[in-house]
């Protein structure tokens, strides 16, 4: 049996954590995986068979770096070349598989100098610097490379025919039966939601998903029916400008009386389940996405999507209900039409788990 190394740079259970999960329970190898600290996902790794390995990857803000993040990533990526290929010869390593742009220098670098190949998985778009020295090192060091959306590989490619060569786009894969026939979430009878409508948000609480331009619809709509608006999730463990941005939402959401319909119900588990209630999910994101997976687990479960018009998200919900990046009316009124009219959820973006390993898995044994 063959041996893998993944990189992962969130300890965190989000969209491309929860893919990598997908990933590995459908390879026939043994699996590792380097990560920045133990929670969830490390338990969810161990829980499928694979090997979590905690390092001193670092934590890094959402948003615009400083040189002093800079400086340090490279002081840390210089341990961690070191760390990885210690990794690679204890375990006869095979091929790493970086699933996270903070992993791809050392990982790459590491990779060359043991001579084995790797794979560079695409979940996000990069822009300047980091656009720039990714190209550079993909041209030059990495053997493959996994886009999630064309609009990521347009974006990371633009137009180079050595990049292109080396680039499959693989949506992310989703297995419709997880929303088959599942209860309907607790959330139900905690906050009373019985003969309501319910707008829901799903995902990483940071500024990048604009989330403030759905609770600003909120307050435009008022009083248009029972409405509810649920936002799932948390900020990024240990990150300062996310933490602090979920403390402005409630203030606003205070500020205007809007406590009894915006709920934030934190990091929850049973996603099938909470969007088993929801009438429309809503990914209000202020910047280009690459394929965020909640815009495909609602798809999967039969809902309405309203999102913003540009990036990954656009191009997964082409069927649905799109608007201009912060335009809170423009939003109000789409969740208005929303919740009167049954918008087709077909999509060709959506990929099922089993096509989405096979695809992945595939190119791995073109490798190794």
């Amino acid at each position: 049996m063959k041996n893998i190394l993944f990189l992962e740079q969130f300890s965190f259970l989000g969209g491309g954590q929860k893919v990598l999960l997908k990933l590995i329970k459908g390879l026939d190898y043994r699996s590792w995986v380097i990560i920045p600290g133990e929670g969830d996902f490390s338990r969810a790794l161990t829980g499928i068979g694979a090997q979590p390995i905690v390092a001193p990857i670092g934590q890094y803000s959402t948003g615009r770096k400083s040189l002093i993040d800079f400086v340090k990533y490279l002081f840390l990526s210089i341990i961690m070349v070191f760390f990885s290929i210690y990794i690679i010869k204890k375990n006869q390593i095979n091929i790493v598989y970086a699933n996270a742009p903070r992993t791809f220098l050392w990982g790459a670098l590491a990779a060359k100098i043991c001579g084995i190949p790797v794979i560079w998985h695409l979940h996000s778009n990069l822009k300047g610097v980091e656009l720039r020295l990714s190209r550079f090192l993909a041209k030059h060091w990495v053997d493959k490379l996994i886009a999630v959306s064309n609009f990521t590989s347009n974006v990371f490619n633009n137009g180079d025919p050595i990049l292109l060569a080396k680039t499959s786009v693989v949506y992310n894969g989703i297995d419709p039966r997880e929303y088959d026939q599942v209860a309907v979430s607790d959330l139900h009878k905690t906050y009373n939601l019985q003969g309501k409508k319910v707008i829901t948000f799903i995902g990483r609480i940071t500024p990048l998903k604009g989330i403030k331009t759905l609770i600003e619809a909120a307050d435009i709509i008022k009083n248009e029916g029972q409405l509810a608006y649920l936002i799932v999730g948390e900020p990024a463990p240990g990150d300062r400008k996310d933490v602090e941005y979920r403390g402005k939402l409630v203030d606003f959401v205070g500020k205007h009386k809007l406590t009894d319909r915006v709920l934030f119900v934190g990091q929850r588990n049973d996603i099938p389940s909470i969007l088993k209630m929801t009438d429309i999910l809503v990914l209000p994101s202020v910047e280009p996405e690459a394929c965020p997976l909640v815009i495909l687990e609602a798809i999967a479960a039969g809902k309405n999507v309203i999102t913003t018009d540009i990036g990954g998200q656009a191009e997964l919900a082409k069927e649905g209900l799109l608007f201009p990046p912060g335009d809170a009316q423009k939003l109000a009124d789409l969740i208005i039409l929303g919740i009167n009219t049954k918008v087709g959820r077909e999509s060709g973006a959506v990929e099922t788990r089993t096509s989405f390993q096979q695809k992945i898995a595939e190119t791995i044994a073109s490798l190794i």
